[in-house]
C-alpha cells in the first residue's frame, strides 16, 4: 500500500481511504463459504495500516520513539474488543507531535478527521450489513450487539458491585450459621456428628467462608480507591503499585498505611485487611470444653447409698448381770482405743459406683464425744510420812477433784475414774452428782453413755509437781451428715447434732430372778430398776421426720460395759505397768506428742497443756466415731440414704465475647464497601476495580515512553521511574456519542 493511504479490514469488507482526496471505498473480503459471509456481521476495524512516518529531517528518525509512538496512537483508535481506553495523545494533544513539521501536522490532522469519518461510516455499514446479510437475526439481537459495543470498558454486570455485595451476604450468612449453631449447642454435651466431624471443624469452615466473604469487598474496594486516588490529583505512579499490593494482603496493607498515614479512606480497608489475619485464631477461642457432673441415667445401673441407723439394740443378756454389748460394738470400742492418736477415724464410707455422687442431708443415730479440761478444780494434798520423800524422790500427794476422783501422786502418774451409774439399792445415780463441766448439757441424765475423769502428772520425766485433769463424756445423739464423693474420694461432714429426746421412759426393763421382763410393779420387789428405759431422739434436720430409738436394755448393758473400759492406772519406775488398755491408750495420748515436741525444741507449759488435751480429745473422738460407724453399718437397723450418682461429662461452653471481633470486621467490611461506592460516585469514576486490562491500557503513550520496558533492577529500573513519574486519572466521553467514558493515567509534566 502506498504511503498516505489508510486501510481498514473487517470480516466482510476492506475499506480504503485514498489520498489526497480521501475517498472511502469498500471491497469485499474473500471467505471460504458464502454462508459464513452472511452469518458474520461487520466488525469495526481489525487492522489499520500505519500512517507514513514523518519526513526525514523534521526531528524524527525512522524507527525512533516518536515514530513508534505516532504509529501506536493511530492504531489504538481501533476498538480492541471490550477495552475502552483510547490511547492518547490525540493529534491535538500538546507536546505529543513536537517533532513534526507544520506540513506533517496538517496532514495528520486531516487524516485523523478521515479516521473519525471512517468510524461513522463503518458503524453505518455495520448496521446495514447486519440487516441485509442475516435476515434471520431479530431486532432484539441487533440492539444487543449495538448496546454491547457502546458499554465502556466492561460488561453491564461489572458496572455495579454485584459480586462484592454477594460476598458480604456470604459473610453475614456464615456468621449467622456460626451464631445459630453455637447457640443450639451452648451448654450441651459434645455433638456426635457423622464422619467424626467436630464443632471446631464446623467453626473453622464457616469462619473461613466469612473471612473470604469479607476480604473480597476489601480487595475490590481498595483497587477502586486506587483509581480514585489518582483521580483526585497527580500522584507518583509508584502509588499504583502500593495500592495494588494492599489489595492482595496484609503486608501490602501495612505499606499502604505507611504511605497514606491514615488520611484516606483506603487506610480503613488496609486496617481491616491486617486485622483479618487474626480472624481464625480468635474465633477458635469461642469454644471451650469444660467438664461437669451430670446425673447418671437410671438404666445405667449406677447407685449411690450412704448407710445410716435409726435403731440400736445390740446387746447380749447374761445371767446375773445387765448383759454386755454385742461383739461388733465391743470391737468398735477397741478400734477407737487402739487407733493412733494423730490419725482420725473417718465416718463410714458411702457407696458410689461412679466415683462421683452427692446425697441430700441425712441423719443417723450416733455417739458423740465431749472433752473438757478441769485442771483448775484439782486439790493437791501432801501425804505425811512418805518414804519416797525421805530419799529425795517426788513427794507423794493426794490429788483430788470435788466429785471424789483422785490420783495418789508419787506412785501413780495416771488414774481414770468412772463413777457407778446406780447406787447400792440398784437405782440410778443422777449424773449431776458427778459431772463437773457438763451439767448444763441438755438431757444429760438420759443420753449419757459414760462420764469419766482422767487425773495425771503433766511431766513424767522430770521432778515436776504439776498435775492435770480432763473430763470425758460420751453420749447418744443424732448427727446430720452431708456426704459426697468426688473422683472416688468420699467426704462426710457433720452439719448439725441433736441432743433432744422425745421419750426417756418407755417401758422400764426389770431384772427379776435373773430374767429380763416388761412387768410393771412398784416397791422394792422390783429391784434393779434403772432409768434406762427406751430412748427416742429426733433429728435436727427439719426435713427428717424419723425417730431414732435406743433400746433400754441395750443401753443399760452398754453403760455398764463402758464403766469397765474407762478405768485404770499407770505406774512409772521399775516395772512400770498399765492396769488397762484404756490407761495405755490415754498415756500415749498424754505424753508421746509433748515428749517428741520437747526433744525438737523448747515446749512452753501452755503448749504442752493444749497438746495433752488434744491427744485425749482425739482418742475419745475416735472411740465415738468407731461406735457410730458400727451403728450405721448394721444392715437391718436403718434404711440407707439414697444419693445421686454422677458421670463426668464434657460439654460445649461458648464464650460469646470472642465473636465480637468477627462481627466487627464484617460490619466494617460492608461499611467500607458502601463508603467506596459513594466515594466513586462523588469522584465521578467508573467502576474499574482490580481489572488488569484497565491497568495495561490506562497509561498514556508519553508516560509509557517515559517508563520504557520492564526493568526490575538498577538505579534506572521500573520502580525508580515510577517513583519519579506523577500521573493523574483523566476521563472523557467517547467520540461519536457512545455510552461510557474512556480513562487515561496521564502526566501533565
Amino acid at each position: 500500500m502506498a504511503p498516505g493511504n489508510l486501510f481498514w479490514k473487517t470480516s466482510h469488507h476492506s475499506f480504503f481511504v485514498e489520498g489526497p482526496e480521501y475517498t472511502i471505498s469498500r471491497k469485499p473480503v474473500s471467505s471460504n463459504t458464502s454462508e459464513n459471509a452472511e452469518q458474520q456481521p461487520f466488525q469495526e476495524y481489525h487492522e489499520i495500516e500505519m500512517l507514513s512516518p514523518p519526513a526525514q529531517g523534521h526531528g524524527s528518525k525512522p524507527g525512533s520513539q516518536n515514530s513508534t509512538r505516532h504509529a501506536r496512537s493511530t492504531s489504538d483508535v481501533s476498538h480492541m474488543g471490550e477495552i475502552s481506553f483510547d490511547a492518547p495523545p490525540t493529534p491535538y494533544a500538546p507536546g505529543s507531535l513536537r517533532s513534526y513539521s507544520q506540513e506533517t501536522l496538517s496532514r495528520i490532522k486531516k487524516r485523523y478527521e478521515v479516521i473519525e469519518m471512517g468510524e461513522r461510516a463503518i458503524e453505518h455499514l455495520n448496521e446495514s450489513s447486519t440487516t441485509l446479510g442475516s435476515q434471520k437475526r431479530s431486532p432484539t439481537s441487533t440492539s444487543k450487539s449495538k448496546s454491547k459495543s457502546g458499554w465502556s470498558c466492561f460488561r453491564p454486570g461489572n458496572d455495579w458491585w454485584l459480586w462484592e455485595l454477594l460476598s458480604c451476604l456470604l459473610s453475614f450468612l456464615s456468621a449467622a450459621a456460626i451464631i445459630i449453631t453455637l447457640k443450639l449447642y451452648d451448654d450441651q454435651p459434645l455433638p456426635n456428628w457423622p464422619h467424626s466431624i467436630t464443632l471446631n471443624s464446623f467453626l473453622a469452615l464457616f469462619t473461613t467462608l466469612a473471612k473470604a466473604g469479607l476480604m473480597i469487598p476489601i480487595t475490590e474496594a481498595l483497587s477502586q480507591l486506587k483509581w480514585i486516588w489518582f483521580r483526585e490529583q497527580e500522584r507518583p505512579l509508584i502509588d499504583f503499585e502500593t495500592f495494588d499490593q494492599a489489595s492482595r494482603g496484609p503486608i501490602g496493607g501495612a505499606k499502604l498505611l505507611g504511605t497514606l498515614k491514615g488520611r484516606h479512606l483506603a487506610s480503613w480497608g488496609a486496617i481491616i485487611s491486617i486485622l483479618g489475619i487474626a480472624t481464625s485464631p480468635i474465633t477458635q477461642q469461642l469454644i471451650s470444653y469444660p467438664t461437669r457432673m451430670v446425673p447418671s441415667e437410671l438404666h445405667s445401673g449406677a447407685h449411690a447409698t450412704a448407710p445410716r441407723s435409726d435403731f440400736w439394740m445390740g446387746f447380749v443378756p447374761m445371767r446375773g448381770s445387765s448383759g454386755v454389748p454385742d461383739l461388733p460394738m465391743k470391737q468398735a470400742i477397741q478400734n477407737g482405743l487402739y487407733n493412733a492418736v494423730n490419725e482420725s477415724i473417718l465416718a463410714t464410707t458411702p457407696m458410689c459406683s461412679t466415683g462421683n455422687c452427692t446425697w441430700p442431708l441425712y441423719s443417723s443415730l450416733s455417739v458423740c464425744a465431749l472433752v473438757n479440761d478441769v485442771s483448775s478444780l484439782l486439790t493437791k494434798t501432801p501425804v505425811p510420812g512418805n518414804i519416797s520423800a525421805m530419799i529425795g524422790g517426788v513427794t507423794d500427794y493426794n490429788v483430788t477433784l470435788p466429785n471424789g476422783a483422785y490420783l495418789l501422786a508419787g506412785q501413780f502418774v495416771l488414774n481414770i475414774t468412772t463413777f457407778p451409774s446406780i447406787d447400792a439399792r440398784g437405782f440410778s445415780v443422777p449424773l449431776s452428782n458427778h459431772t463437773l463441766s457438763f451439767a448444763n448439757e441438755p438431757h444429760i441424765e438420759n443420753t449419757t453413755v459414760v462420764n469419766s475423769f482422767v487425773i495425771y502428772r503433766k511431766n513424767i520425766n522430770t521432778a515436776d509437781e504439776t498435775f492435770g485433769a480432763i473430763e470425758i463424756l460420751l453420749r447418744w445423739c443424732v448427727n446430720t451428715y452431708n456426704s459426697s464423693t468426688v473422683a472416688g474420694t468420699p467426704t462426710t461432714n457433720i452439719t448439725s447434732t441433736s441432743n433432744s429426746i422425745l421419750t426417756a421412759n418407755g417401758t422400764t426393763l426389770q431384772l427379776v430372778n435373773g430374767t429380763w421382763s416388761n412387768s410393771s410393779g412398784t416397791g422394792w420387789e422390783m429391784y434393779n430398776q434403772t432409768r434406762y428405759g427406751q430412748l427416742v431422739l429426733p433429728s435436727s434436720n427439719s426435713a427428717d421426720k424419723s425417730n431414732y430409738t435406743v433400746d433400754g436394755a441395750a443401753n443399760y448393758a452398754l453403760t455398764g460395759f463402758m464403766k469397765s473400759v474407762f478405768k485404770g492406772t499407770y505406774i512409772t519406775g521399775f516395772g512400770s505397768t498399765y492396769s488397762t488398755d484404756t490407761a495405755m491408750s490415754l498415756s500415749n495420748a498424754l505424753w508421746n506428742a509433748p515428749y517428741t515436741a520437747n526433744i525438737l525444741g523448747t515446749l512452753t507449759e501452755s503448749d504442752q497443756d493444749k497438746m495433752q488435751l488434744e491427744g485425749v480429745r482425739s482418742t475419745t473422738n475416735n472411740i465415738a466415731v468407731s461406735m457410730t460407724n458400727n451403728l450405721r453399718n448394721r444392715p437391718f437397723w436403718g434404711s440407707p440414704s439414697t444419693g445421686t450418682p454422677y458421670n463426668l461429662q464434657s460439654y460445649v461452653h461458648v464464650q460469646w465475647g470472642w465473636l465480637t471481633f468477627l462481627l466487627v470486621l464484617l460490619a466494617s467490611s460492608f461499611a467500607f464497601l458502601l463508603a467506596t461506592i459513594i466515594k466513586s460516585k462523588r469522584a465521578n469514576v467508573d467502576v474499574i476495580r482490580s481489572s488488569a486490562l484497565a491497568a495495561m491500557c490506562g497509561l498514556s503513550e508519553e508516560s509509557k515512553g517515559f517508563m520504557g520496558p520492564i526493568e526490575l533492577n538498577g538505579r534506572e529500573g521500573t520502580l525508580e521511574k515510577a517513583g519519579n513519574l506523577r500521573v493523574q486519572l483523566v476521563g472523557r466521553e467517547k467520540r461519536g456519542g457512545g455510552m461510557g467514558r474512556v480513562w487515561t493515567l496521564k502526566s501533565e509534566g
